[in-house]
């Protein structure tokens, strides 16, 4: 199950299961970068703005049912609301070379096929 989500048009949500560090960054200097990637066609996105730790409150108890309604088993310690100020595309630089997609897939799933 994925800790990060979509909570609305605005917002991804992150369940902290084990993150103290991230969490303390937060409170710290609420300013986060996300990033997001396929492992196979090694393209995806990243997700800049703001986060805020929630621990309690009406929020908290909406995201946390919103992850148990999601099959969430794990204890989940906080809730990292982020809002997005910018979505930015994140891609490989084997795409600065002349492999196809198509080939860049085969090859991290001939990768991951050996490792497993």
């Amino acid at each position: 199950m994925a800790l990060t989500k979509v909570w609305d048009g605005e917002h991804l949500v992150f369940a902290d299961i084990h993150s103290p560090g991230t969490t303390r960054n937060l409170k710290i200097n609420p300013a986060i970068e996300i990033n997001m990637v396929d492992v196979f066609t090694r393209k995806g996105y990243r997700f800049k703005g703001f986060g805020q730790v929630l621990s309690h409150g009406e929020m908290f108890e909406r995201i946390i049912s919103f992850y148990k309604e999601a099959g969430s088993a794990y204890p989940i310690k906080n809730i990292v609301l982020i809002k997005v100020d910018q979505v930015l595309p994140v891609l490989s630089p084997v795409y600065d070379t002349a492999i196809s997609e198509a080939d860049v897939i085969k090859k991290w799933r001939d990768y991951w096929n050996a490792v497993h």
